[in-house]
């Protein structure tokens, strides 16, 4: 549940970041196998949720 929490997190694009996202940024600097082993997915952008309802 905590890594589906953070690929909602890290998907969402960020202003400060030239309008990419964290996941983004992890992907080109580490690598898809890095984040694969960590569990994160890049989420689409209208399937993105930043508020407690993730957990229901």
């Amino acid at each position: 549940m905590v890594d589906l929490m953070f690929s909602h997190i890290n998907s969402y694009s960020r202003e400060a970041k030239n309008n990419h996202s964290p996941y983004d940024i992890s992907l080109l600097l580490f690598g898809k196998e890095l984040l694969d082993n960590l569990n994160i997915k890049k989420i689409e952008y209208d399937d993105i949720i930043l508020n407690k309802s993730i957990f229901k």
